[in-house]
């Protein structure tokens, strides 16, 4: 279950509203002044409904039908998908401005941790 929430910032700490706001597309910039690039898994993998379930609040569904309505009225667009725990890693590694989540046990201290649900 995702219960991590990583970034390679010099931010410290997000709550659980910024996290949420993150996610959905509301926070724009992180309390450093930073622009976050949020990344994603696929739509429907088990850790995508757990985290949104605890930290957003909710389902696969509810978030197709919540960035449609954004898309179109060109209010955001959904993060980028990843599909994999390294392939979150590796856009964290790449970029300091990446904001994912991954599994407890792919938890590393190469990155860290600003957010656990």
């Amino acid at each position: 279950m995702a219960d991590r929430f990583r970034g390679r910032t010099d931010v410290y700490w997000v709550s659980t509203t910024d996290t949420k706001k993150l996610f959905l597309g509301k926070l724009k910039k992180l309390s450093n002044g930073t622009k976050p690039i949020v990344v994603e898994y696929p739509d429907g993998s088990a850790i995508r409904d757990a985290f949104h379930s605890k930290v957003t609040g909710k389902t696969s569904s509810q978030l197709q039908a919540y960035w449609s309505q954004l898309v179109f009225r060109g209010k955001g667009n959904p993060p980028k998908e990843v599909g994999s725990a390294a392939a979150v890693i590796a856009e964290i590694t790449a970029n300091t401005a990446v904001i994912g989540y991954v599994d407890s046990a792919e938890v590393t201290d190469q990155r860290k941790v600003i957010y656990q649900p």
